[in-house]
């Protein structure tokens, strides 16, 4: 049975006298029951000491917090947030469902503090705590009033916390995260939502933080972290700050750099770089495209003499390798590979790189493969508005490919289209009208006539793929609305149905402005909807950098599930972008 709350109603000198006599004498012991159903109530604060909004509290206090239940004493402590973070050390001792928290060091003099308990603290049947609970007091005449609140995205915000620093024009303030216990800390909730209360109006840089090591510091080689899209300021007219909204994610800090080169044979050359390259620059099928050819010289070591390069195209399945077809070049001699102005998916350039080689097969016999990686298909089902992506482990002659690709429905009608070309090594078919409903498809594409830069031929068969079209009207649509409150910064955003079924697909439209977004043909079931503003046009979401800072792309979610169900139409799905 729960504790009474009754207790509330005292003064606050008998809850003292209470808690002394607790902890003085003790009760008979609270052991968890021998029998019944399973206890899966969460447990709950019913008390602290001093209480919430206390004012002109003893520099000197001890800390009180009266739990609904017995609690996992390990778990609780471990979970117990002290804002701003006082000198000394901090000690735990209990009796009964009662914590008590003892300072060694006096407390800053007027000043607003913040006790968090994190949802990370359990009670002896390990029900953890359903929301972090937080309570202030100050050692002055009043309480702090601003707060900071948002949601952390990911699969899973257990044991995820949220920090903030307290900004003063530091010239170190990039580096904080690294070396200094956060001034206030709080633990996600359910949905991830969190709230930072009792603070102080000022200017506040808040992360999203994965602790693995527990040391309250930054490793970015254990911990994972989300970034803001900007600081935070909370203003005496309007403490209360919303909308910090975090994406979690391991940052790479290994520096974008040229790793090796091999040569294959006599004209392809392996390329590899220690991060991915920025497909939104270098796949022709980006806003921002800039060729590949434009960032390599290839030249004889001893004579100068420059080898022409016929083409340069992205691994298709290996983002971080770039292939180089050249004329045929003696495989006796050194080459020297130069590389200049190139960008990583991150943002990261390499002004310029050499590296010389020699070598290669003088016949190479590797053999070429081919795949339909899109649409991800289940048992081969496809939508109606679905293209056909196609990827080859070396560039095509892109003409050979489109003559011998065919594409029929089960009556024998031909399917017509537009081909797009990423790049040498990877296509997409788009069907030029919408696929009909519950018809069976074949895509033909006859290898033997299908070459490569060498003129090698991909096999002597024809390669089949079979497919077969939804019921159109048993699928589900979505529509909504994008507003924006920042009308300066410039952007393009990107929308996507997340798919809770695992395994299913996820669904993305792009628009360039504001305004109304459709996903149409969706496969009933329980979406999230998320969005991000593309400000670097890299064509995915930047995560940013925490040092030197690079603030995160913006982001919003609807608060919502989205359930699709067949032939009905989810509207009015509102995704705000806050300033």
């Amino acid at each position: 049975m729960k504790s009474s709350k009754l207790c509330m109603v005292f003064s606050r000198n008998r809850i003292i006298i209470l808690t002394m006599l607790l902890f003085t004498w003790g009760c008979a012991s609270m052991q968890p029951p021998g029998g019944g159903p399973e206890d899966k109530e969460a447990p709950e604060v019913i008390w602290t000491i001093p209480t919430n909004d206390s004012v002109r509290v003893s520099r000197k206090v001890d800390i009180f917090v009266a739990f609904s239940e017995k609690m996992n004493h390990e778990t609780v402590e471990n979970a117990v947030y002290l804002s701003p973070h006082p000198a000394g050390e901090i000690k735990f001792s209990w009796k009964k469902n009662v914590m008590k928290i003892e300072l060694e060091d006096s407390l800053e003099s007027n000043k607003t503090f913040v006790v968090t308990l994190g949802t990370d603290g359990k009670d002896i049947h390990a029900n953890a705590l359903q929301q972090a609970y937080s309570f202030a007091f100050s050692t002055g005449d009043s309480i702090d009033r601003g707060s900071i609140n948002g949601r952390v995205i990911a699969e899973n915000t257990r044991g995820i916390s949220v920090w903030s620093y307290r900004l003063a024009g530091q010239a170190n303030e990039d580096s904080l995260v690294y070396i200094k216990r956060a001034d206030y800390i709080t633990q996600v909730g359910a949905g991830g939502k969190f709230k930072l209360s009792y603070l102080s109006p000022g200017k506040y840089r808040v992360y999203a933080i994965a602790d693995l090591d527990a040391d309250y510091l930054y490793t970015p080689s254990s911990d994972y972290i989300g970034l803001p899209f900007k600081d935070i300021t909370v203003e005496p007219a309007k403490l209360e700050a919303t909308g910090s909204d975090f994406m979690i994610f391991q940052e790479d800090t290994a520096k974008f750099a040229l790793q090796t080169v091999v040569p294959v044979d006599r004209s392809l050359v392996v390329v590899g770089f220690s991060k991915s390259l920025m497909t939104e620059l270098y796949f022709e099928t980006g806003s921002r495209f800039d060729g590949l050819k434009n960032h390599f010289r290839m030249t004889d070591s001893a004579s100068g003499t420059d080898i022409p390069i016929r083409d340069v195209y992205l691994n298709p399945v290996k983002l971080n390798e770039i292939k180089i077809l050249t004329v045929p070049r003696n495989i006796q001699r050194r080459h020297v590979l130069s590389v200049r102005n190139l960008f990583s998916q991150s943002g990261e350039e390499i002004v310029s790189g050499d590296m010389s080689f020699e070598g290669g097969d003088d016949s190479s016999n590797i053999k070429i493969d081919m795949e339909m990686f899109s649409p991800q298909t289940k048992d081969g089902m496809i939508l109606a508005n679905d293209g056909f992506g196609f990827r080859f482990s070396n560039g095509v002659h892109r003409a050979s490919f489109e003559k011998y690709f065919q594409m029929r429905d089960s009556l024998g009608n031909q399917v017509n289209g537009l081909f797009t070309w990423a790049h040498s090594a990877q296509v997409e078919f788009q069907p030029a009208v919408l696929l009909q409903s519950r018809m069976a498809y074949t895509i033909d594409i006859i290898a033997d006539s299908v070459m490569d830069w060498s003129g090698k031929v991909f096999g002597d068969t024809v390669i089949k793929y079979f497919v077969n079209s939804f019921k159109t009207d048993s699928l589900g649509f979505v529509s909504g609305i994008v507003k924006d409150d920042d009308s300066v910064k410039a952007g393009t955003y990107y929308i996507t149905c997340r798919n809770l079924n695992r395994g299913m697909r996820d669904h993305t439209v792009r628009i360039d402005k504001t305004g109304v977004f459709n996903l149409n043909y969706l496969v009933p079931g329980r979406y999230s909807v998320v969005a991000f503003k593309d400000e670097d046009g890299n064509g995915i979401y930047s995560y940013g950098r925490v040092s030197p800072i690079i603030f995160s792309e913006r982001f919003t979610s609807y608060a919502d599930t989205v359930v699709i169900r067949p032939n009905w139409e989810t509207s009015n799905i509102l995704l705000r972008f806050k300033d």
